[in-house]
């Protein structure tokens, strides 16, 4: 249950309000940005403190999400309700550019780390600056040598992660937004979920080739190189092959880690892995699609979210009708109360078929 639900200030991030909701529903999501909403009665206590720009979450919880819209109603039963609504807290690393190239460490870790130092935790105008918001335990995993280009903070960061099949996301720490990278963890052989044992809602298994691409052409109206997809143990040729182009958003000129100004020429190693990271990132966007998906059911359930698992986490999963068994990893989560009562629905994708 959801007695009521907690309005952080934005600026301080300190608690200024208790709002008890007729309805709520919160998401988690690995790789994208989970939704919210909160509807309750228009009393003059909530419309002094529910505003847009402010923070909300659950009591006694980590998990924050921001508000974005607010909605005022009258209604056919002739009460007085607000609805607000917005998205989990990460969403505001979106409200930054990357405004010049970057050249980006090596890990994945640093690489995220150096996008936030310059954007949102240190910049070097102020003005940009989020206070309150840090990164903690950053993540090893090695990429390869990259160029950021300009374009939305967010955004590029969702599209990295992806790539190397991370997660991110911001939670709410000592009056502070903490920014993690979501490590899964396999717990598939101490959490199973299926249909004989009544906790599994939806189960999917869906697989096409009809998006598949093999064989990226990076184009720019500097250089043009062929790079092949590192997935593949040969080649592809003959029909088997699908090739996709690619135009290229890479400048010569870029930003050093030491925050110097550089200029490669585009027919340098460096420019051309650039050039084969921007590849990567597309055939990673058009691989073979294996999807397994559904949805399990907490209230039969007896595995608790954050004890037993967390998202991203890898969990099993059995489907004794069709007679297949996977492994899937949790995509996202809904924190969820209405007039049924309060219930935690799980979704899970991104599966390994056993």
């Amino acid at each position: 249950m959801i007695p009521y639900i907690e309005v952080l200030d934005q600026y301080s991030l300190k608690k200024i309000a208790m709002i008890e909701p007729n309805e709520f529903w919160g998401e988690l999501s690995f790789y994208d940005i989970g939704e919210c909403e909160l509807y309750c009665r228009a009393t003059e206590y909530n419309l002094k403190y529910l505003k847009k720009g402010c923070f909300i979450k659950r009591p006694n919880n980590k998990y924050i999400w921001v508000i974005t819209a607010i909605k005022y109603e009258f209604n056919a039963e002739g009460a007085r309700m607000i609805s607000a609504t917005g998205f989990e807290v990460k969403w505001i690393i979106g409200k930054r550019a990357i405004l010049k190239p970057v050249q980006l460490p090596n890990t994945l870790g640093g690489a995220f780390g150096a996008l936030l130092h310059d954007n949102i935790t240190n910049p070097v105008d102020s003005d940009r600056k989020i206070n309150h918001f840090n990164y903690g335990v950053l993540d090893t995993t090695p990429i390869s040598d990259n160029q950021a280009t300009r374009g939305n903070l967010l955004e590029y960061m969702l599209t990295l992660g992806k790539t190397y099949s991370k997660g991110f996301q911001v939670v709410y720490e000592n009056e502070s937004l903490n920014f993690y990278i979501l490590e899964p963890t396999n717990k598939s052989k101490s959490v199973l979920f299926s249909q004989s044992m009544d906790n599994l809602i939806v189960s999917t298994y869906f697989t096409s080739n009809e998006d598949e691409r093999t064989y990226a052409l990076v184009v720019s109206k500097i250089e043009e190189i062929d790079y092949e997809t590192p997935y593949l143990v040969s080649n592809m040729k003959n029909i088997d092959r699908a090739e996709i182009i690619v135009e290229s958003n890479l400048s010569t000129k870029y930003t050093d880690q030491d925050g110097n100004e550089q200029e490669v020429s585009p027919t340098s190693s460096t420019y051309k892995l650039w050039q084969s990271e921007e590849g990567k990132k597309a055939l990673a966007e058009n691989k073979v699609i294996e999807e397994v998906s559904g949805e399990l059911d907490m209230a039969n359930s007896n595995y608790v979210f954050d004890e037993d698992y967390r998202l991203g986490d890898v969990v099993g999963v059995k489907d004794e009708y069709f007679g297949y068994s996977f492994n899937a990893k949790i995509l996202k989560i809904t924190f969820k109360q209405d007039v049924k009562g309060y219930t935690e629905e799980i979704e899970y994708g991104e599966g390994t078929l056993l």
